[in-house]
């Protein structure tokens, strides 16, 4: 479903690959941190929304042929609802202010078009207006996006586009003339004025040139804005980086809770070793998502449970994706372990026992590892770890769910934002690598992540 069209292709599709070229020695830029920040709750409440949205984003990385293919931080916003990150970022001259969301998964970076009206799917009322940015340079190509429960069409263009203070001054872009799906399936409710809407305008992509629809479709692929900057000069390494603060997933955390690092990694942010593993190639040789290989899960309450994958399995490290999708026969086996065989199916969650999120009711509180290859050496596998308690969340008053869940019909799955925020991520595009260490404090769990949501 949310995944399985990018992933029946993958194998198939040959795109054309783009060379990071290493830029000229010159003085390294200064490091630029800016804060993440929480959002309030204003998203349309809806357990079933949560795969509608996956089966969005990921269908912007679907192909629709069978084509073979001084750091900078910025401020993200983190919405419990949605359980997303968002960013602010400005387009054009004088720039024009988007709140999209922040997705590892796809390539594309998209805001609404002046066309694309609330009756269209963009509800913000943010648009982009070519007219009113003096370095529009005009449009490029269309751009039609067809997914399972619905379409999203309009053009490339290309303009401006400033992240805190780091901007690229000629970024392919796509302005949306219309959007069906999750995102304009969100609950506006009263704003007062647009400075204070937590309605999400669009995408901010972060993956790789393969896995852009300009390279699927025409097999013309685009250096999305990480590596613009890197190619520009403006970051002193081919790398990006996501970090949560601890707490930040509960409601009464502080609005400011992490950062997104563009060209460094926040090393005051961790004290264990970043440990890196190979991102996985196409049949071809070319990067085109942030995946891994995943030799493994294992459940530790005091005696281990280990799950071994008996061939090669294959992980999206997504952003834009919400849960831990896993192959379903894992996934049901270790929703019973966890819950000791109370969880019950929804058809949307695994339902549990609220306690599970205390972990001072057991003496040796439960972990799931995921077991990655080194990048040195991919014989030898490293665990990062998650306390069994952060991977519980209320649902409700009296209900708790799993934050992880199956993915049916599906060959590749994903670890989303809910497991990422329990570590410093490092996305490296100049070593094709992924890289995780454990936040300081781990003791925080997202007990309210869902809360005052109907089921």
């Amino acid at each position: 479903m949310y995944i399985q069209s990018s992933v029946l292709l993958l194998s198939a599709m040959s795109f054309l690959g783009v060379t990071l070229a290493a830029p000229a020695k010159q003085p390294t830029p200064a490091p630029l941190r800016l804060p993440l920040r929480r959002i309030s709750n204003t998203i349309k409440r809806n357990a079933h929304l949560f795969h509608k949205r996956d089966d969005f984003l990921n269908a912007l990385d679907t192909p629709l042929d069978g084509l073979n293919s001084t750091a900078g931080s910025a401020p993200l916003l983190n919405d419990i609802d949605l359980l997303q990150y968002g960013i602010q970022v400005q387009i054009g001259d004088p720039g024009q202010e988007f709140l999209l969301l922040f997705d590892t998964g796809s390539s594309d970076t998209w805001v609404p078009s002046r066309k694309c009206t609330e009756e269209k799917g963009c509800l913000s009322g943010r648009h982009y207006d070519p007219a009113a940015s003096s370095n529009y340079q005009g449009d490029v190509d269309s751009v039609n996006i067809t997914y399972g429960i619905g379409a999203a069409t309009g053009h490339y263009f290309v303009d401006s586009l400033q992240v805190g203070d780091l901007s690229v001054p000629s970024q392919m872009l796509v302005k949306m003339d219309d959007n069906q799906g999750p995102i304009a399936q969100q609950n506006v409710g009263n704003q007062v004025d647009d400075s204070n809407s937590t309605v999400i305008d669009g995408i901010f992509a972060a993956g790789f040139p393969a896995g852009t629809m300009m390279a699927q479709t025409q097999n013309k692929p685009y250096l999305p804005f990480a590596m613009n900057l890197w190619e520009n000069r403006m970051i002193p390494a081919p790398l990006f980086s996501l970090t949560m603060d601890p707490g930040s997933t509960t409601v009464n955390s502080s609005e400011w809770i992490g950062q997104v690092t563009f060209g460094a990694v926040d090393d005051t942010k961790h004290a264990d070793a970043i440990q890196y593993t190979p991102v996985v190639q196409r049949n071809d040789g070319v990067y085109s998502h942030w995946m891994t290989t995943v030799k493994g899960f294992q459940y530790d309450n005091g005696t281990n449970t280990n799950f071994h994958f008996t061939a090669p399995t294959h992980f999206l490290i997504d952003s834009g994706s919400n849960f831990i999708y896993l192959p379903q026969g894992l996934s049901d086996q270790l929703a019973s372990l966890v819950s000791q065989g109370t969880a019950q199916w929804d058809g949307a969650t695994y339902t549990v026992d609220c306690a599970l999120m205390d972990d001072q009711l057991v003496d040796s509180p439960p972990v799931l590892n995921v077991m990655f290859p080194q990048m040195e050496n991919p014989n030898v596998t490293f665990p990062m770890s998650v306390p069994v308690s952060h991977l519980v969340a209320k649902n409700g008053p009296d209900q708790c769910v799993l934050l992880f869940v199956p993915s049916k019909g599906s060959n590749v799955f994903a670890l989303g934002n809910l497991w990422l925020r329990n570590f410093v991520s490092v996305f490296d595009f100049g070593a094709y690598r992924m890289g995780f260490s454990p936040l300081f404090d781990t003791a925080s769990s997202p007990s309210s992540l869902l809360s005052n949501s109907t089921p």
